[in-house]
């Protein structure tokens, strides 16, 4: 008799697990559709415990993009038995999110174990690539082997834009006197005024239907030929500013930087607060 009672506990334990198992604890609010920029999707789901007593479980959920998929979210949830709870995780598409299909997934887990899964795809469109690797050197030739940052008066300037992926380049160069000048691009390629002597701005936009406009800015400048060394021990003037040189002792190669006197501000206050602390540690021991 007492076998009996124990085969039908064991059954009806069984039977209750495959009927809980059975039933649907996820629920995803259905956000099928296409959305363009500044559309919001608002992903939400519900989750119920369908155990018969208080339970405790984790939920994973994660949009997975057109390329790769983000981390997931964990959240750890205690839920009394029938309990529900809803859980909200809007998206809004950026002008320059990418196309394609999203899929957003929703993962239950009962000790460890995954217990149920559901996930929903909307599809985004109508965004605008970017120019993800474009930038831009000036240099003395057309070869543009290397960068120079600094030129002597009387010296050609190129300017080349590299990864423009057949974008239109247009840019104009701030003189030294606030006189500007535009620049024809050829191939990727500008040849820049070089006079008078001082420093240089180019501000540069790169244009393409269905890419995001990209502008950037370089910065150059140009010296007389007949210029005095600051230091001829520490200057060397090969269009590098690399050692100790900078725009004070070797201005051929340097770039003027900007003030850094916070710097030493800060210093000072470090030095201050470590004896402070000295006095006081040694004080009371």
């Amino acid at each position: 008799m007492r076998f009996d009672i124990i085969l039908i506990a064991f059954f009806a334990a069984v039977l209750t697990f495959s009927v809980c198992a059975g039933s649907e604890m996820i629920s995803v609010d259905y956000q099928g559709g296409t959305y363009g920029p500044g559309d919001q999707v608002n992903l939400s789901f519900s989750i119920t415990n369908e155990y018969d007593d208080k339970t405790n479980f984790s939920v994973e959920s994660y949009l997975a993009y057109p390329w790769l998929p983000t981390s997931p979210s964990v959240r750890l949830l205690e839920l009394g038995a029938g309990e529900s709870i809803t859980i909200s995780e809007p998206f809004t598409v950026q002008e320059t999110s990418e196309s394609g299909d999203y899929t957003f997934y929703v993962t239950l887990f009962f000790n460890g174990t995954e217990t149920e899964q559901e996930n929903v795809t909307f599809v985004v469109s109508g965004t605008l690539d970017t120019f993800d690797r474009i930038y831009a050197r000036t240099c003395s030739d057309l070869e543009c082997d290397k960068v120079r940052t600094v030129f002597l008066l009387g010296e050609k300037a190129y300017l080349e834009v590299f990864n423009s992926e057949d974008a239109e380049l247009a840019g104009d160069v701030i003189y030294p006197d606030g006189g500007t000048s535009g620049l024809s691009f050829t191939g990727g390629f500008a040849m820049i005024d070089i006079e008078p002597a001082g420093d240089y701005l180019v501000n540069l936009t790169a244009s393409r239907e269905g890419y995001m406009t990209e502008s950037w800015m370089r910065r150059f400048t140009v010296i007389p030929e007949d210029i005095e060394f600051g230091d001829e021990n520490v200057c060397v003037p090969d269009g590098e500013c690399e050692g100790d040189e900078n725009h004070q002792n070797c201005p051929q190669d340097c770039l003027p930087e900007e003030e850094n006197n916070y710097y030493y501000l800060i210093i000072v206050l470090v030095v201050v607060v470590v004896a402070i602390s000295a006095f006081v540690v040694k004080k009371f021991r």
